[in-house]
């Protein structure tokens, strides 16, 4: 009957009176790491088993090279930790514990890359709801003021504040400037996509990157301004929004 190297190693530390505390010291390994070669659940690889033969003076290796390696067993949590020094040892690990520890981190990449792609989707498709575009003017009513280059030497001059206000991307294809006379009548002047792009840099509008938009003209029988902005947003909403002023004959002082 030929022993086990886990019993010859139990046998030998005891004959050695070597306490598996002293051995994990001298091997630089923790009690644990001793505790599972003696019982069969881990086989140190040749290197450490050299060492093994050094300290405790026996020949291990003459032990180990007439039997097969067992295979490596799942090691149960032990309640004290293992020390940070325990680099040298469960080399030996059979292909099936190799398996089982490569499939959940398969496992978890994957999911991972799906969580990734679902949020580059939702980015892209700014997911729900739909794109809500503030036009409001820097004043109103506006009242006129007195103005060297306008033929009567008094006119207005307006300003609005445009903004994407729920993060979700508008694209301007058309702007109107509509005028609005005393008598209900209108004057509309309008512009393309291009027009703005060249004015904002951009034909989109997007939330916290508001734009402005002003103009002006001689004092006249007019009292209104309406900007309409009509356009798509990155949801694939047709959209349109509208902002307006009153014009006051009233000169600023």
């Amino acid at each position: 009957f030929m022993p086990t190297f886990a019993e010859k190693l139990h046998e030998v530390r005891k004959a050695r009176d070597f306490t598996q505390d002293q051995l994990a010291k001298e091997m630089n390994v923790s009690r644990q790491t001793i505790s599972h070669w003696e019982n069969g659940r881990a086989v140190p690889d040749i290197d450490t088993i050299r060492h093994l033969s050094q300290v405790l003076d026996h020949n291990f290796l003459a032990v180990e090279e007439t039997q097969p390696a067992p295979e490596a067993a799942e090691i149960p949590a032990q309640p004290e930790e293992e020390s940070a020094q325990e680099t040298p040892v469960q080399q030996t690990e059979s292909a099936p514990r190799k398996r089982r520890l490569i499939l959940p981190a398969v496992l978890g990449a994957v999911l991972l890359c799906a969580v990734v792609v679902v949020c580059l989707l939702m980015n892209g498709k700014h997911s729900g709801g739909q794109a809500q575009v503030s036009i409001v003017p820097m004043e109103n009513p506006v009242h006129a003021i007195h103005w060297e280059d306008y033929p009567d030497g008094v006119g207005w001059f307006y300003e609005f504040r445009i903004e994407e206000t729920t993060g979700i991307p508008f694209t301007v294809h058309e702007l109107d400037s509509i005028i609005i006379n005393d008598n209900g009548g209108e004057g509309t002047h309008s512009f393309t996509g291009e027009d703005v792009a060249q004015w904002w840099g951009s034909d989109t509008l997007v939330q916290n990157s508001p734009q402005s938009l002003g103009g002006g003209f001689p004092l006249q029988d007019v009292k209104g301004v309406r900007i309409v902005l009509s356009g798509t947003d990155a949801n694939g909403n047709e959209l349109t929004f509208e902002g307006s002023l009153e014009l006051s004959k009233e000169i600023a002082e």
